[in-house]
């Protein structure tokens, strides 16, 4: 939270900053971050076959499973390196030297376990961003 998001300094709010500010961070996270929900998968990419990424847009719906407040969505990656091998840089599972991006939301909003929370996912052919709907 105090990562990403301006509150008060030396008796000053800062928190109008927060509208200013990017929405999208890079961090090195040491520690496993307290997950609100199952991890789903946003976009599949096939690097081994000769073929374009095309542009794609979709909507993730995530299931709160857990009450608590969130402050935006995780991403990492998933690689298939060879039939049932894996390489997965899940945050504070494994240290690597990706960083893990985080996609902020205009405010933190408390979920309950049970709340839906939707959002738009977009793949371009060298960038994915998430916004909370």
């Amino acid at each position: 939270l105090n990562s990403v998001f301006a509150s008060e300094s030396l008796g000053f709010d800062l928190s109008e900053f927060n509208s200013i500010t990017q929405s999208e961070f890079s961090l090195h996270l040491k520690q496993k971050p307290s997950y609100l929900s199952n991890p789903k998968n946003s976009f599949l990419i096939n690097l081994y076959e000769d073929q374009k990424i095309e542009k794609e847009e979709k909507v993730l719906r995530f299931e709160v499973t857990k009450t608590g407040l969130c402050i935006g969505l995780i991403q990492w990656l998933k690689i298939k390196i060879y039939d049932d091998i894996y390489y997965e840089n899940k945050p504070g599972e494994l240290q690597s030297h990706w960083p893990t991006p985080l996609y902020r939301f205009e405010k933190p909003i408390v979920l309950e376990k049970g709340d839906f929370i939707e959002i738009k996912a977009f793949l371009y052919e060298d960038d994915i961003c998430f916004y909370k709907l």
